[in-house]
Order: C-alpha cells, then structure tokens, then sequence
C-alpha cells in the first residue's frame, strides 16, 4: 500500500517519514492498548538501551535515528520541549518497520495485524495473514502461532497469559467464544 503523502519520500534521508492517517489510527491504537500508551520506562532487565518510550525500545530508536546514543535523560530533557517531534519519530519507527509490511487491507483488522507483526515479527504476522480469511480465523491462527513457539522452546510459556490478553483485546467477547470453541 502506497499513500501518495508519501510518495517520493526517502526513509534513509529522513528520521520522520510523513505516516499516512489510517496508519496512524493503526499504531495509536496498538500503543494505547498493547504497548503502554505514551510513556518513558525503563526496562528493569537492563537490555535494549536501558529504556522504552511507547513500545519502541532504545535499542530501535537510536537505529532508526542514525545509530546515535539517545539516552533516556535525552528524552526526558531535550526532547521535552518538542514531543510532537518525538512523537512523529515514534509513529515513523511503526510504520517502516511494521505496518509498511501489512498485507490486509481490511480497515478493521489493520491494527490486530499490526500488533501481531510488532510482536510476532512482520514475516509471521504475513503468515497469519494469508493464512486467514477474516478477523476470527486470523485471532484463532494467531493463538496457534504462540502455541507453536511453545512448543519449540517450553520457557516461553511464562509469556502465554500476555499473548493470548494480546490477541484478545481485539475481539468482542462472542468472538472469544468462537475463537476458543
């Protein structure tokens, strides 16, 4: 899917793409409701540059930003003062590195397309996608995605209640029903 609003721009020259509106309601809504919302924490691991800033770790922002040493200081500080800017930067990470690579083209089912490849990978998020011949069959394949990186790697379990909350909060409690019948 190309947006003519982006058209003729050059990811590389410019560390903020122009994110076309459905993509934007897309990502918003994957942030607000499975990354957090708009909020600066650290990761109490330690890993990924020590912080992530609605979802987007440090480790993603600084090479997305050229590979420079953004620190969390830096976004509490400087870019305090221009959060639109930030923010921009944000939806421009989502939107090259994920929803660029969305296949449906179903407005109702882009965002749980979108959460999937931010957590699955936009390759197994693909997968599921030609899999799937509408929103329940993709939740239902989704599920079985997770139950397969069980299987491969048992540890992965402690995930599972977070995964499946994931994939549930895009559908209706009926649809629920449907999916785990």
């Amino acid at each position: 899917m190309v947006d003519s609003t982006i058209a003729g721009q050059n990811p590389t020259s410019s560390p903020s793409l122009l994110v076309p509106l459905d993509a934007r309601q897309a990502i918003l809504q994957v942030i607000e409701n499975d990354e957090g919302g708009w909020v600066l924490s650290s990761d109490p691991d330690g890993g990924d540059g020590g912080w992530t800033y609605a979802g987007v770790t440090a480790t993603t922002f600084n090479s997305f930003q050229g590979n420079k040493n953004y620190t969390k200081q830096y976004l509490i500080s400087d870019m305090e003062n221009s959060l639109d800017e930030l923010k921009q930067i944000i939806y421009s990470i989502y939107y090259k590195n994920y929803f660029s690579s969305l296949i449906t083209f179903d407005p109702d089912l882009r965002a749980m397309e979108l959460s999937c490849a931010i957590n699955c990978g936009p390759a197994a998020a693909r997968k599921i996608a030609f899999a799937s011949k509408d929103k329940l069959s993709f939740a239902h394949n989704w599920l079985l995605h997770y139950g397969s990186i069980i299987k491969d790697n048992p540890n992965k379990v402690i995930y599972i209640n977070g995964w499946i909350n994931r994939v549930f909060r895009y559908l209706t409690p009926t649809e629920v029903a449907k999916v785990v019948a």
